[in-house]
């Protein structure tokens, strides 16, 4: 573009004037212009329609009839240009201002949630003051906003694919660095044991990730022989520091009890102050370790492992004996939680009166007395009732012994019984074929074998007679004289005290028993009745 171009332009912008005037509805107007109509008064309303400024009188009188009864006016201005100008020029100033003070009221400050009054409350960081109301020139704003279901739904799905996608890394770096002690500089490197070639394979600082708070597990640690005397020798003087600050604590304070709310309390000897409850550094501690009437069951069974009776221990928990029961026991008492051997328990007596001599015993009271007599009760109902168990258990064995004699007999007279009937079977068909002038062979049976008795099949037993319900070769029913045989339904269930019974005799073979002596019976008089014929004949 060349020289004389920019000059005309510049020409014409300077021959431009920037003219200011009022418009309503894209029409121009002077202000204080007066009504179309009567020229006398100043106009109020604009008619887009009419296009005609109408005073108050005119516009009512203009517009009654029905044709423009429905058109719209506009009002015009009650200020001049430069009336409106200083107006507007306080307003822009007004909102920028406005502006300035929102955003630094959202900078110094905050907005928290209550959960006891379910509401939000705002804190100064400047003044360190908090108030329930919002800053008065956020006006209908939000000091921030809040979100809606929408944004909230994102920001939560973002979170929870942060802290998945945090935990999956962190699980990475557990299984690709390895925590090694260095014995020269007596610290711990961390060295990369992954396949990437971006990564430093050794650094004296864990990786970044893992120095947040808050993060899960550590980076495993190479277990050398170092390692474990370091740990050794961590968790022993752990041990001696803990060792001495009780001791110091012990040293410092006094205890003693306060008579007005009815417990110890625990006064510096250094600064006179108290302290109504235990100091911090004993924990679970007694104040006085070789206290034994405050020792409970469990210091009691520590003690006597530490004296090598480690034997005891299950009968002291049986019996719940405490550190104040076990300063009340004498022999009689030893012997009621079974301990009797007379060296072990002077031994017990003897360390104990090291520890806690007689003369700060307390007296025997009633409630002494009482637990002394629970040990002895109970000691003596454990004796009744290992007797009775020793007694039961011979009863039993007696009883089993018994039932297996029986057993065994039992057993023994069934293969008596059925070796007699195979012998009178073979008999029988011994007999028959010397009548017929035949010999009897048994069937030939491969060799190594035995051969098989004889197939007899008895007849089923009628139990309870011929017209009752019986058991019969056709089942359970009864014989009538009219239809014949009627089976029992399928569904009937008898509980009378018979048919109970009849099925335990059956239960216990009573009935079999029978059955087979009877068949038996009748088969041998069968024998002996042929037998006697064939003497006729």
């Amino acid at each position: 573009m060349s020289s004389n171009q920019t000059r005309r332009k510049k020409k014409k912008k300077k021959e431009k004037k920037i003219e200011i005037s009022l418009y309503i509805n894209g029409v121009a107007y002077k202000h204080g212009k007066n009504c179309t109509f009567c020229e006398k008064s100043r106009a109020i309303y604009y008619c887009p329609e009419c296009e005609d400024f109408y005073c108050e009188p005119c516009d009512v009188t203009a517009h009654s009839h029905k044709k423009r009864k429905n058109h719209v006016r506009s009002t015009l201005s009650l200020y001049d240009i430069p009336e409106a100008a200083v107006i507007c020029t306080h307003a822009v100033v007004f909102f920028y201002h406005l502006r300035r003070l929102q955003r630094m009221a959202r900078e110094k400050i905050k907005r928290y949630f209550d959960t006891d009054t379910l509401c939000h409350y705002y804190y100064n960081t400047v003044y360190g003051t908090t108030s329930w109301r919002k800053p008065y020139c956020l006006r209908q704003e939000e000091l921030f906003p809040f979100l809606d279901p929408e944004s909230a739904a994102c920001r939560m799905q973002g979170l929870y694919r942060m802290r998945k996608a945090r935990h999956r890394t962190i699980g990475e770096i557990l299984n690709q660095f390895q925590k090694i002690f260095d014995r020269r500089t007596g610290r711990f490197y961390f060295a990369y044991i992954g396949a990437g070639t971006l990564i430093r394979r050794q650094s004296w600082y864990p990786p970044l990730l893992l120095s947040r708070r808050g993060y899960f597990g550590t980076i495993p640690l190479v277990y050398t022989n170092d390692v474990a005397a370091l740990v050794i020798q961590r968790k022993w003087r752990a041990v001696l520091i803990r060792q001495f600050l009780k001791a110091v604590v012990r040293d410092t304070y006094d205890r003693q009890w306060d008579p007005v709310r009815g417990q110890w309390k625990y006064v510096n000897l250094d600064d006179g102050s108290e302290l109504h409850y235990k100091p911090l550094c004993l924990r679970g501690d007694h104040w006085d370790p070789k206290e034994i009437p405050e020792w409970s069951v469990y210091e009691v069974c520590v003690f006597f492992r530490r004296l090598g009776y480690r034997d005891y221990v299950k009968d002291l928990k049986t019996f719940k004996v405490d550190g104040r029961t076990l300063l009340l026991l004498d022999t009689q008492d030893y012997a009621n939680i079974n301990i009797t051997d007379k060296i072990h328990i002077r031994k017990i007596q003897v360390e104990i009166d090291r520890l806690w001599p007689p003369w700060k015993r307390e007296s025997i009271n009633s409630l002494h007395l009482i637990r002394r007599a629970k040990l002895k009760r109970q000691g003596e109902l454990e004796a009744a009732v290992l007797t009775i168990q020793r007694v039961y258990r011979g009863h039993l064995g007696r009883i089993d012994a018994q039932n297996a004699r029986e057993v065994i007999r039992v057993l023994a007279e069934k293969r008596m019984f059925n070796r007699e009937i195979e012998d009178s079977a073979v008999w029988w068909l011994q007999t028959v074929a010397t009548q017929n002038h035949e010999t009897y062979k048994p069937p030939r049976q491969p060799v190594g074998t035995v051969a098989p008795p004889p197939e007899y099949k008895l007849p089923p037993l009628k139990t309870f007679g011929r017209k009752r319900t019986h058991l019969s070769c056709d089942g359970w029913g009864r014989f009538d004289s009219r239809d014949g045989w009627q089976p029992m339904r399928e569904d009937f269930n008898d509980q009378h005290i018979t048919n109970q019974f009849t099925q335990r005799l059956q239960r216990t073979g009573y009935d079999r028993r029978r059955a087979e002596q009877r068949e038996t019976m009748k088969f041998l008089q069968v024998k002996k009745r042929e037998v006697s014929q064939d003497d006729l004949w």
